[in-house]
């Protein structure tokens, strides 16, 4: 379950990487064809790093694909706390109790009526 989640995880990264790849080279070619500038919302804006950088923030492709990357993180991360914490209470009770072998088993079961069920033990094979 943890490594599903961890690899929707990681495919929802590469979609953003590529997307944002895609965007910028959109907005390069767009600047190359406008004398340096590209339009964010009808705005002309000359293409440094720092104005690509705004385009990518304000592309709602780019909003929801972080947004699901946040979804999917926190996923990840609940799955980890659930595993962390059921492997410490597994180790707790391991702690717990010793370990009963079936001959101990055998000798501590109590023969009679319980609730309308009669216990009997029969002979063990390596008894006979």
């Amino acid at each position: 379950l943890k490594a599903s989640a961890e690899e929707k995880l990681a495919k929802a990264k590469l979609e953003l990487d590529i997307y944002e790849s895609n965007l910028r080279k959109s907005k390069r070619r767009e600047a190359n064809m406008n004398d340096g500038k590209f339009k964010i919302d009808d705005e002309s804006i000359k293409l440094t790093e720092g104005s690509l950088n705004e385009a990518m923030s304000c592309d709602k492709g780019v909003q929801v694909m972080k947004n699901n990357i946040i979804k999917f993180q926190k996923n990840v991360s609940d799955l980890d706390s659930i595993f962390r914490s059921i492997s410490s209470k597994d180790k707790k009770l391991n702690n717990m109790l010793k370990a009963v072998t079936p001959k101990e088993f055998y000798d501590e079961i109590i023969e009679g009526a319980v609730n309308g069920f009669v216990i009997k033990k029969h002979k063990r094979l390596d008894e006979k």
